[in-house]
């Protein structure tokens, strides 16, 4: 079997690719309620996804739940306050990363031809 012919049962790239409006909706709108990594699932990243969900899942756990008698000794007002800052950060960063991800599948999927991942 020759490279060509594993470049032809190889999956084509249907338009619209992975669209980057939808990517950045799957991840804001989840992302705002604490649940990262939904865009990450879209672009065909589910690990990625997966481990932005798992870590910002515990940080969102915290910092809503720290009032509580059982929590209040492990999370403070200062932990509180940077686990704020963390879960942005989070956001911000899940949300650029999965459209760089789209960006990039569909730019290689274009040069190629050939689904990516």
């Amino acid at each position: 079997m020759s490279s060509t012919d594993c470049a032809d049962q190889a999956p084509k790239l249907r338009k619209p690719f992975k669209d980057p409006l939808v990517t950045l909706g799957l991840s804001i709108i989840p992302g705002l309620i604490g649940l990262f990594g939904i865009g990450h699932f879209y672009v065909g990243r589910p690990l990625r996804g997966i481990s932005f969900l798992v870590v910002g899942g515990i940080a969102a756990f915290l910092l809503i739940f720290h009032q509580y008698p059982l929590l209040s000794g492990l999370v403070n007002s200062v932990v509180a306050s940077f686990l704020i800052v963390f879960l942005i950060v989070m956001l911000i960063a899940s949300v650029a990363d999965a459209l760089l991800l789209a960006r990039a599948y569909n730019r290689e999927g274009q040069a190629t031809g050939i689904a990516l991942w």
